[in-house]
């Protein structure tokens, strides 16, 4: 599997997910290409010299000029299974229905920027951990704990275990602003289309982020930075 971008290479080589070769475009000058093929060389890590990465990455891809090839997508971040969340877990993550692999790595960047690493996505509809998401995250998924599973089981589960839930919807009766947050809690975020699942929504208490321009909401990542900084003080 190819990754592609500075960022998400950089994160890579600081991770336990370390690539098995890194590609750098010929003749590309950059300082942080060339700390990256410094960090490479110090972890032993083969450095190609192309002349073309397209023929790397897909068509379109913003590479940067540099690219990493991996094992595949299971050594690169695997998704965890709920049993292994740790007890001491105490503030979570639910993404529900988040599928566009733009989105998903942008609300995982926001995620690891606020000190949210424990994020739980639906099996059903949620994007795969793609050199797209990755990208989309500036390699933040490095960095978090994932975990896929069916989300009506996993709502029960944790409810039994003292989580409360917070899910957030324009109907909200609670301003973000306004929340007493308990020990243990988790944030659920939907999608831009139909956000947070009804039968989840009625585990939940509802909260809104007041919108005082022309329009009248947010995209995932924007809604989900907004409430986290404000949860996060």
């Amino acid at each position: 599997m190819i990754v592609h971008g500075i960022n998400p290479i950089n994160e890579a080589l600081n991770s336990k997910n370390l690539p098995e070769t890194i590609y750098v475009l010929r003749n590309k000058e950059n300082p942080r290409i060339r700390a990256i093929v410094k960090r490479c060389e110090y972890l032993n890590i083969p450095v190609e010299k192309v002349n073309d990465m397209n023929n790397l990455c897909k068509r379109n891809a913003v590479h940067q000029g540099v690219a990493g090839l991996f094992p595949g997508e299971d050594y690169l971040a695997s998704w965890k299974d709920l049993s292994e969340l740790p007890e001491d877990a105490n503030k979570l993550i639910i993404f529900d229905g988040i599928n566009d692999p733009h989105n998903f790595g942008a609300a995982c960047r926001v995620c690891d920027v606020f000190g949210y690493d424990q994020i739980i996505s639906h099996e059903g509809d949620s994007s795969d951990l793609t050199a797209v998401a990755i990208k989309s995250s500036s390699g933040a998924i490095f960095h978090l704990n994932l975990y896929k599973c069916n989300l009506n089981k996993a709502v029960k589960t944790l409810k039994e275990k003292g989580y409360e839930l917070f899910a957030l919807d324009a109907q909200g009766e609670i301003d973000i602003h306004n929340v007493e947050l308990p020990e243990k809690y988790i944030i659920i975020i939907g999608n831009e289309g139909e956000g947070v699942r009804h039968n989840i929504k009625r585990e939940s208490t509802l909260l809104s982020i007041p919108m005082k321009g022309h329009i009248d909401s947010l995209n995932v990542s924007c809604a989900l930075s907004a409430t986290l900084c404000v949860l996060s003080k």
